[in-house]
């Protein structure tokens, strides 16, 4: 188990820099490498040190290409400073001196957050993919196309049918379906019927139907009798002159259904 004492050595920062570092938003790598630099630096009660990459490298476990690209961003933010011009007797040059600017007034204001159109997206998904997937972007649809495709996207995951206005066509109509529709009307012609009431809905769009497979199951019911069979047929009517009919026995008034 952890157990840091203070008396192994500690880092005094003014509470008024702490509020302001609460305050300003960094990324995690920027953060790490300037706890880096307050380590080499407040840690050692020094204002500035020569600190090589390969420290940063060792403290953060971070690449040294991340960490050559964070420090920048808090250089052009003035939160640190960097120092090239002094002679540093080390094998290992590669660093530079850093010193933590505790003039937080001198600090770069924070840009506001902003969201990009798409257009301008796949520009920074190529330059930075990494970045581009924090960015929010707004959506340039309008409410329609964004209605019709949520109702789409519903439609498709519940696979539930739908009869599209463009093909004039039922769409998600699973074989299963037509099978059991076929052996519960035996004297219809489902397929044929499913055609019918294609046509029939593209010559009403006034009457589309919110449940689809209802519609279709109403239409092929009313297509049969009890008896399973067709109605076609059993219409009945009896011409104006219905003289031989009423010999015949049939008991009706000339002109009725």
């Amino acid at each position: 188990m952890a157990n840091p004492q203070k008396e192994n050595g500690h880092i005094d920062i003014a509470n008024e820099i702490a509020d302001k570092l609460c305050s300003y938003r960094l990324s995690g790598e920027e953060w790490q490498v300037l706890w880096v630099i307050l380590r080499k630096t407040y840690g050692w009660q020094k204002k500035e040190d020569w600190i090589s990459l390969s420290q940063f490298a060792t403290l953060t476990l971070i690449k040294k290409p991340n960490i050559v690209r964070a420090l920048k961003k808090l250089t052009d933010k003035n939160i640190v400073i960097k120092k090239d011009n002094a002679v540093i007797n080390t094998d290992n040059a590669n660093g530079s001196y850093y010193a933590f600017n505790k003039d937080y007034d001198s600090w770069k204001p924070l840009s506001k957050k902003i969201t990009l159109s798409k257009k301008i997206m796949p520009v920074i998904k190529k330059d930075n993919p990494a970045l581009s997937k924090k960015i929010p972007t707004i959506n340039n649809t309008t409410k329609d196309n964004n209605k019709e495709r949520n109702i789409k996207e519903r439609n498709i995951k519940e696979r539930k049918i739908i009869f599209n206005n463009k093909t004039f066509k039922f769409e998600n109509i699973p074989k299963e379906k037509v099978d059991k529709w076929t052996d519960a009307f035996p004297n219809l012609k489902v397929e044929q019927e499913l055609k019918r009431m294609e046509a029939w809905l593209a010559a009403n769009p006034s009457k589309h139907k919110k449940n689809y497979e209802k519609f279709i199951v109403n239409w092929l019911a009313r297509g049969g009798n009890k008896n399973g069979k067709s109605r076609q047929g059993f219409s009945r009517f009896v011409p104006i002159s219905a003289g031989n009919y009423r010999e015949e026995g049939l008991d009706a008034n000339a002109g009725e259904w």
